[in-house]
């Protein structure tokens, strides 16, 4: 008969010597803490993201939507306050109501408000956001092909971004 044990790989797994053990658990203690403390910290940037993100687009939507006929609703009273932080921030819905088609926008961190507006005022937003990115792929092209035709006038590639870091007010 033959004796009873582990072999092979398994052979000494459970011949851990105690100080070891103590060893091994403060390590994985330590990694335990440390993954929990990154997973917080990115928590907290991934929201500070996202919230920059979202003022970013409120600033850039909030304009077309006033220019399209949407109205600004301030949340000035706490009833609206709690309305509007029940909403999907920076996000375009909609609903029904007295069976009219409204369409509505929460901006709960810059303006504290929401822009509401109907099939009209929708339509000419999206004819306005239409337009803008027209215009501005236009003029990225524009920008592109100038940059492209001085590259090859002068035999030197371009450097991006120095404008940003180097500009001054002396010519």
């Amino acid at each position: 008969m033959k004796p009873r044990g582990h072999s092979g790989a398994w052979a000494g797994i459970g011949r851990i010597s105690s100080a070891r053990f103590l060893i091994v658990r403060r390590q994985l203690a330590r990694l335990a803490c440390i993954s929990f403390v990154l997973s917080f910290s990115g928590c907290s940037l991934w929201q500070e993201n996202l919230k920059a993100e979202g003022l970013n687009r409120a600033q850039t939507i909030e304009p077309l939507l006033a220019d399209a006929g949407f109205t600004r609703r301030n949340a000035d009273t706490p009833a609206k306050v709690a309305h509007m932080q029940s909403l999907t921030p920076f996000t375009m819905r909609y609903h029904m109501k007295n069976g009219v088609l409204r369409y509505s926008f929460a901006d709960p961190e810059q303006c504290h408000c929401i822009y509401v507006g109907d099939q009209i005022a929708y339509e000419r937003y999206k004819a306005l956001k239409a337009e803008r990115q027209q215009v501005q792929q236009q003029t990225s092209a524009y920008q592109s092909i100038q940059n492209e035709e001085l590259s090859e006038e002068t035999g030197i590639p371009q450097m991006g971004g120095f404008d940003s870091v180097w500009s001054d007010s002396s010519p």
